[in-house]
């Protein structure tokens, strides 16, 4: 009877953790159906529904019916009422942890990143995504996207070991090459040697270019699969040609060109747009088809602000290096100021309720509290010193 209510509870414990999960997402309506969504909640359903399975499996090869224990838990737990104690408090708890649960986090919604982490894999483009996503389904048409390209920006012309590490991650992810050398054939040696990777140096040349080709890459899912995605470079000549990863849906073409021929059910991505002729040349673009664009890494202004030049440009992610920290954004979430700390982490010291906060108020913040928090240099990033917070 031990073994049989140890199992029950089991049960019960799982199937609480599991129902009021899924209910309160669907609640919450974080996620529609229809073709152009990602599919998170699908995804999250079929996580959820694994939990179950694994149990059933389990049950199954303790030589116990699992399909019959998962739909006769009920009767189980009338058996014993101190299993029925158990499984109504593990009710309880799951409900109220699946209430707490950052579940904006979990199905992709923008979160503060890990500095420098989260420029590789998927956290911050999910994030990305999730803010365009969130702006089109609000009727947003123009929206603005901003991180830096690399991890270390100041120092991409020279070189550092997180930027080579994120350049082999660009190369793999847009086809272009698995790394910073491969082996030939050297016939006059017969035999195979290692040498530069051709391709490889395309992006080890040029790392900011090639690495907002990648930006785009992450960031046009959020439109959907059946629309044409624009990729207009306002800086720079980027050879795609032998970019194997690129989306089918892609076309990349320099912002100027004279055959640009946006449709009404197109989407545009303009890359580092910068000066304001390149931001009204988009927006001109965009206003004219109908379609929505977004401004995608704008490191150059004509104004000392945050976020372009266009009033009608929504920032929907936004995240910039102001001095000892970081402002950010996540739409339709308002502006926030992150403090940098010694051991490389970020702590939020402000929230702006609606106004967008002037980068001079941003720097006398975040001085301010890092002098009286940590001193003039302990959390000082841009330093080889990893006690003092190093990135390079």
């Amino acid at each position: 009877m031990r073994r049989l209510s140890a199992i029950a509870t089991l049960v019960a414990t799982a199937t609480a953790l599991v129902a009021p999960t899924r209910t309160i997402i669907r609640q919450k309506k974080l996620i529609t159906r229809n073709n152009d969504e990602l599919g998170l909640a699908d995804a999250w359903d079929g996580a959820l529904d694994g939990v179950m399975d694994a149990l059933v499996a389990g049950l199954d090869a303790m030589g116990v019916d699992g399909a019959a224990m998962g739909l006769g838990a009920d009767a189980l737990l009338l058996a014993d009422p101190a299993v029925a104690a158990g499984a109504a408090a593990a009710a309880a708890a799951a409900m109220a942890a699946a209430r707490a649960l950052p579940l904006d986090g979990l199905l992709g919604a923008p979160s503060f990143p890990k500095i420098y982490e989260s420029w590789f894999g998927d956290d911050m483009a999910g994030a990305m995504r999730a803010g365009v996503g969130a702006g089109l389904r609000s009727g947003l048409q123009f929206m603005e996207v901003r991180t830096q390209p690399v991890p270390n920006l100041e120092e991409a012309k020279f070189g550092t070991p997180l930027n080579e590490r994120f350049q082999i991650e660009v190369a793999r992810n847009l086809g272009l090459s698995d790394g910073p050398s491969a082996y030939v054939e050297d016939e006059a040696a017969r035999k195979n040697v290692r040498r530069f990777d051709k391709n490889y140096m395309l992006v080890k040349r040029d790392p900011v270019s090639y690495a907002n080709i990648e930006w785009a890459r992450r960031v046009a899912p959020a439109f959907g699969s059946k629309r044409k995605i624009w990729v207009l470079l306002a800086e720079g000549r980027v050879d795609t040609s032998q970019c194997a990863k690129l989306p089918k849906n892609f076309v990349v073409k320099p912002l100027e060109s004279p055959d640009v021929d946006v449709q009404s059910g197109d989407a545009v991505i303009v890359v580092a747009p910068g000066v304001t002729a390149s931001w009204q040349r988009g927006y001109d673009i965009g206003a004219a088809a109908g379609a929505p664009v977004v401004f995608l890494n704008s490191q150059l202004s004509e104004k000392y602000q945050l976020g372009g030049p266009l009033a009608d440009v929504e920032e929907v992610y936004y995240l910039k290096p102001v001095s000892k920290g970081f402002v950010y954004r996540a739409w339709p979430n308002p502006w926030e100021v992150w403090l940098d700390k010694p051991d490389g982490t970020q702590e939020r010291l402000k929230v702006f309720s609606d106004e967008r906060p002037t980068l001079g108020e941003l720097s006398q913040i975040t001085r301010s509290a890092s002098q009286s928090k940590y001193g003039a240099i302990f959390n000082e990033k841009f330093t080889n010193d990893r006690s003092l917070g190093a990135r390079l």
